[in-house]
């Protein structure tokens, strides 16, 4: 049977010799879970293991930093032994059981299989008995070398630029190769090789162009490194959906390409962001946790390039006071006719940053159940928080239907799942505001069309000032058709003039010159060129769009233009080198080669050392 809540059985716990992992949870468990009494005694087996330390693993070992005693206290045979023989009773007591995690439907065998496989890669060990892993923490590598983005707009660019197909934006498949962001003598390591090769092993891994790509940096390690470690991939029958193909062979080549899966989706199915957004970003406009968030997008900056199942959006709130801990939350949130457990808690972030003793800070954390506390298909009820305010129109992705406000500050667009319900509580307002937006809606939502867009909130009109200020800092008051000037600066003042209307000074009104200056944040090619000369968002546009200051938008390997900090000299990182590109690199000693062209890029042969073609290095005439 399938499981009827969202559940994760993993957060942090104190230090024990041995654990259950429904440690904790009421009776109702099995009922909430939907699986049967044998199998709910097979999950529930008592575990000779550290317990914190093995729930820190079963939650990603790459989550955290490890030490050596945290190997060493979980790495210990009676741990090993004990994982083993609760994965094999959970196999055979719930071989028709399922669960959901995260909104996926799975074998209820994925929960034992979590904990196996985060061992499995954490006790690895070289022939010297030395810890894999906590080597694998120190691995440096490179970036892909890529073109510069203006590589084709100076004066005289290079050849290549004239080849119709060519695409700055495109990496070739040869400098992908992992042969080349690495030293031989670190990849060709026992410890880099056997890492590699358990991560091919995971129970989890999904059939995708990223696995395949995994696959074939393995098999070119192991020629480069001549050595021969078979492996075998998972037949990734863990999630709910077509059956997959034959496990590969064992030298590492897949006989029958894999089926794409189709897990069932229990949340919220969520497309990739058309611009960059953080993980609290993500978090903020899809009310999960941020947790929750990483774990489904599989990536701790959550970014994807399919759809993802998040969980049913809930109440959220941001993690501000150092310190902050289950307990005295769960107290926070509790209130004269409703206590809330820990056991509550716990089920609704199954996927906490940090631990119950100290949370991580600024991130999201649900406060209500995902989905709400109503049940009713039918009747619309209204959630508790106040909608937001807009002050620009926005623009539908979706076409939207006859009925819906012209004047919208904000859209959703409709997927399969949503309902009138849903779509009110992740937006804070009423189902009559969602109706007066779109009057096309019935008293029974039964027209909610799928990939349309719905419009969840209207402009408000900015007010005049009446004091000379203006801006987001004040109510958002305009200037036009105030006594203090048609433009409103950056700094929130009304006027007339450069210092008011230039595009580095003014936020709006009567703006005057180019439009190049950045009014929201965002910069460089992939908004038209924006540029970061507008006070309020920093001096630097960094190579992700962004402007902003410090190292992370101003250093030189992160900067794309504006103030980017000087870093002259010392070897390329990159195979970009010369006058032409940000710090002036260098080439000699690198493994892009031993010269620097005219055009800035590093290499060997005549097209980058003989004569006029080469800037620096190995120069020859």
């Amino acid at each position: 049977m399938a499981s009827r809540v969202l559940l994760t059985f993993l957060w942090a716990a104190s230090s024990n010799a041995a654990f259950n992992v429904l440690s904790g949870f009421d009776a109702s468990i099995q009922f909430n879970l939907g699986i049967s009494t044998n199998c709910m005694a097979a999950i529930n087996t008592t575990l000779n293991c550290d317990e914190a330390n093995a729930k820190m693993a079963a939650m990603g070992m790459d989550e955290n930093y490890w030490y050596r005693e945290n190997i060493t206290t979980l790495c210990t045979s009676q741990c090993r032994s004990s994982m083993s023989s609760w994965l094999g009773l959970v196999e055979t007591d719930c071989a028709t059981d399922t669960i959901t995690q995260a909104g996926i439907v799975m074998q209820a065998k994925a929960i034992p299989l979590q904990y196996t496989n985060a061992l499995d890669l954490a006790c690895l060990q070289n022939a010297a008995s030395e810890w894999c892993f906590l080597e694998s923490q120190t691995w440096v590598g490179s970036d892909y070398i890529r073109y510069h983005p203006a590589m084709c707009y100076v004066d005289d660019p290079p050849a290549v630029c004239d080849t119709p197909d060519f695409d700055v934006d495109v990496i070739d498949p040869a400098l992908q190769a992992v042969t080349g962001l690495y030293d031989k003598s670190l990849y060709c390591n026992e410890c880099f090789l056997k890492v590699w090769r358990q991560r091919l092993l995971s129970p989890f891994l999904t059939p995708g162009n990223w696995t395949e790509y995994r696959m074939d940096q393995f098999d070119a390690l192991q020629r480069n490194c001549t050595t021969s470690m078979p492996y075998q991939t998972s037949a990734n029958t863990l999630y709910i959906g077509t059956q997959s193909a034959t496990p590969t062979p064992t030298d590492g080549t897949p006989t029958t390409p894999a089926p794409t899966v189709t897990p069932t989706c229990t949340g919220q199915v969520v497309q990739p962001p058309s611009t960059f957004l953080t993980c609290n970003g993500l978090a903020d406009q899809y009310h999960v946790a941020t947790g929750d968030l990483k774990v489904a997008a599989n990536d701790p900056f959550c970014r994807f390039e399919k759809a993802i199942c998040l969980p049913l959006p809930c109440e959220i709130k941001v993690i501000e006071t150092y310190g902050e801990t289950c307990t005295s939350l769960e107290k926070q949130i509790s209130n004269s006719t409703n206590t809330v457990t820990h056991e509550q808690f716990i089920g609704w972030n199954p996927s906490l940053e940090g631990s119950c003793d100290g949370l991580a800070l600024n991130q999201r954390i649900c406060i209500s159940p995902p989905g709400g506390f109503w049940v009713s298909n039918t009747t619309i009820v209204g959630p508790t928080s106040g909608s937001a305010v807009y002050h620009t129109t926005a623009t539908p992705v979706w076409p939207t239907q006859s009925g819906s406000i012209e004047d919208c500050g904000a859209y959703h667009e409709v997927v399969d799942g949503d309902t009138c319900n849903l779509v009110c509580l992740i937006y804070g307002i009423t189902f009559a505001a969602l109706r007066r937006f779109n009057t096309y809606l019935n008293a029974d939502c039964t027209n909610l069309w799928l990939k349309s867009s719905v419009c969840v909130g209207e402009v408000t009109p900015d007010p005049v000032s009446t004091d000379g200020s203006c801006g987001p800092g004040n109510n958002f008051a305009t200037c036009a058709g105030s006594a203090f000037g048609s433009c409103c600066s950056v700094y929130g003042y009304c006027g007339d003039g450069d210092n008011y209307c230039s595009p580095g000074m003014c936020y709006s009104g009567a703006c005057t010159g180019s439009p190049t200056s950045t009014t929201n944040g965002t910069c460089g090619p992939s908004v038209g060129g924006l540029t970061c000369d507008n006070p309020r968002f920093g001096p630097c546009c960094s190579v992700y769009g962004w402007c902003g200051e410090g190292t992370d938008f101003c250093a030189p390997e992160n900067c794309y233009s504006g103030q980017c900090d000087p870093e002259l000299g010392g070897p390329s990182i990159n195979g970009e080198c010369g006058p032409l590109f940000q710090g002036n690199k260098t080439c000699t000693g690198t493994q892009f080669g031993a010269c620097c062209s005219q055009y800035g890029y590093c290499g060997n042969g005549d097209d980058y050392c003989k004569g006029e073609n080469c800037y620096s290095g190995a120069c020859t005439t």
